[in-house]
């Protein structure tokens, strides 16, 4: 089956030029002359767009937002780490150097409709430095996050965590999902999981019962 995607942004001449390098591929695709005019349909499995104006990030933001399903690949000319970074944050599901890999536009398109992303190794030896150890995570934790784990590690449900914590349910939900996000872990699960190897529950932690929205 031919994968089917667009071209969206850009000059005619731009649009024309990355279309034809996705044809060259043996891939089906629509040129459209703005993200916005991007529709479901008729608008494939994911859209390259030129990265390189100044509303890029808007158009990437409404698009991600109302097609989060959709991956929005950005080709800008010569990106910076700090462009990199801004239209990533927009919702470009990657970014592809104009003048360097469009070669490899392929194997990104492909990437990112399976959920993945190709990136410059430049981006990722950057994002390392930025992310903070496990250790200093843990140091980060305040005395009542590190009672929560600890409490769920004794298998505490969510609902006893609200009522003793003085939260509603949905606040308690609320706050262990950003605690999840902060440690980088899934679910309760793995927040237990986490701690138990940085020593701050009892190992019995690893085989607590996980939750569907805690």
């Amino acid at each position: 089956m031919t994968l089917h995607f667009s071209v969206a942004g850009g000059s005619p001449t731009w649009r024309r030029g990355i279309k034809a390098t996705l044809e060259d591929f043996g891939y089906r695709v629509e040129a459209f002359e703005s993200l916005g005019e991007w529709s479901p349909g008729i608008g494939g499995r994911a859209v390259v767009v030129s990265g390189g104006a100044e509303d890029a990030a808007d158009s990437l933001s409404v698009h991600a937002r109302e097609y989060p399903h959709i991956p929005a690949i950005a080709v800008v000319e010569g990106p910076s780490l700090t462009t990199f970074a801004r239209l990533v944050r927009a919702g470009a599901s990657t970014v592809v150097d104009e003048l360097r890999d469009i070669e490899s536009l392929s194997t990104v398109v492909e990437a990112a409709v399976e959920g993945k992303a190709v990136v410059p190794l430049a981006v990722l030896r950057s994002m390392a430095l930025t992310v903070p150890s496990e250790e200093e995570l843990a140091d980060r934790l305040s005395d009542q996050e590190l009672s929560w784990l600890r409490a769920m590690a004794e298998g505490r449900t969510v609902v006893e965590l609200a009522e003793t914590s003085g939260y509603s349910e949905r606040a308690m939900f609320r706050m262990l999902r950003k605690l999840y996000i902060r440690l980088g872990v899934p679910n309760r699960t793995g927040a237990l999981m986490w701690a138990s190897r940085l020593g701050l529950v009892a190992d019995s932690s690893q085989d607590a019962p996980d939750s569907v929205d805690g």
